[in-house]
């Protein structure tokens, strides 16, 4: 589909994402290096490290009673109906893309719950999501 794509439209851009934990294993990864019209572009990792720690966060907000009762208190506060924040999983089609979706619909409830690092961990803390997380995630 990409190759017929940058045949028809030589300057179009592609950023492979789907399926991916790293840049190792992005799909087709080989034959797209071997394209002239290919470029590496590093924000996939970014994306990627992104999604990946928004992952972790919701899953230690569903696993936490007390985080999901804050959670569900700043839904109410933000006007916004007490849904749970939908995680990925690896074996549903289109999981990531709910999660993703959810997450940006619910994200001031999200990023005021998850900024109040006294519920979460040390490795938990290091997983914390930036402005510039939010934009990539944004993007997609």
């Amino acid at each position: 589909m990409i190759k017929t794509a940058l045949a028809e439209e030589p300057g179009s851009n592609f950023t492979l994402v789907y399926g991916n934990r790293s840049r190792q294993s992005i799909i087709f990864k080989e034959e797209l290096e071997y394209d002239e019209n290919y470029e590496e572009n590093d924000e996939v990792d970014d994306i990627v490290s992104a999604v990946s720690r928004l992952a972790f966060l919701i899953r230690r907000i569903r696993r936490k009673s007390n985080l999901l009762d804050e959670y569900f208190q700043l839904c109410s506060e933000h006007g916004k109906t007490e849904l749970i924040p939908i995680i990925n999983v690896k074996t549903r089609w289109n999981s990531t893309f709910d999660m993703l979706e959810r997450a940006l619909e619910y994200k001031s409830c999200l990023q005021e719950c998850i900024s109040n690092t006294a519920h979460l961990d040390r490795n938990a803390k290091s997983q914390l999501l930036s402005n510039n997380d939010w934009e990539l995630i944004e993007k997609l």
